[in-house]
């Protein structure tokens, strides 16, 4: 998870577009925490960030707020965190995650009957034997959240009513079985949403393959808006 960075152009897109900041909000959505998810990104400035599947929002003047009450679910997400670490070992492929207030199982370089024997331990654990917790299902990856939280589609919800002063038609790229929520969500505020990667089943009513295909659109976007300032200017 460390090694993850945004592909070629990506900061460049985004700067471009953040400079329009009275036709255009971007929010970057990530199941990180909104600190982890700016230092990785590296754009700072007009961006508001949602972190931990819709738990936190961080705005652009650096304010963040928890979106759900957490303190009622700490002392077991402790129990699974430490769980995790005697059963989950680095030496048969598995990486834990520690974001605070969520803590993340990945499987990817498991071997594939231990973690689905792990995996149906955490869920027993997390559903049975604490309170207050719940999994949700990533790319080759499970994560334990509050069960309260309401996930990205509520993030969306919240971040488009803080903006209700706004005209705007959100429009969502997303690749993760947890942003399906994000897509119903922005389906019903009337916007765009485009899944990227392989067809699946979703929400999404568009689709890209690829991630550099989602940064190519947004850069279509980005030269639009410096069209319509240079006409308007001159």
């Amino acid at each position: 998870p460390d090694d993850a960075k945004p592909l070629d152009g990506a900061r460049a897109v985004i700067r471009a577009l953040s400079v329009h900041g009275d036709d255009v909000v971007i929010a970057i959505v990530s199941g990180r925490d909104v600190r982890t998810t700016r230092r990785m990104l590296g754009v700072f400035n007009g961006l508001y960030f949602v972190g931990l599947h819709g738990i936190e929002i961080l705005d652009p003047y650096d304010r963040r707020e928890l979106l759900v009450r957490v303190n009622h679910c700490l002392p077991a997400l402790h129990t699974v965190r430490d769980w995790l670490k005697k059963e989950a070992r680095e030496s048969d492929g598995f990486i834990i995650e520690d974001k605070e207030l969520s803590v993340a199982l990945h499987y990817r370089n498991a071997n594939p009957e231990i973690a689905r024997d792990i995996r149906s331990q955490l869920e027993y654990l997390a559903g049975n034997m604490v309170k207050g917790l719940r999994v949700t299902q990533g790319e080759m990856v499970d994560e334990v959240i509050p069960s309260n939280a309401g996930g990205k589609g509520f993030a969306i919800n919240y971040l488009l009513a803080q903006l209700k002063d706004k005209t705007l038609m959100p429009v969502y790229f997303g690749n993760d079985p947890s942003d399906e929520e994000a897509f119903f969500a922005v389906r019903r505020a009337g916007g765009a949403t485009i899944l990227v990667g392989e067809d699946r089943d979703t929400h999404a009513e568009y689709g890209v393959e690829e991630p550099c295909d989602a940064i190519q659109a947004l850069a279509i976007l980005a030269g639009a808006l410096e069209r319509q300032v240079s006409m308007a200017a001159g």
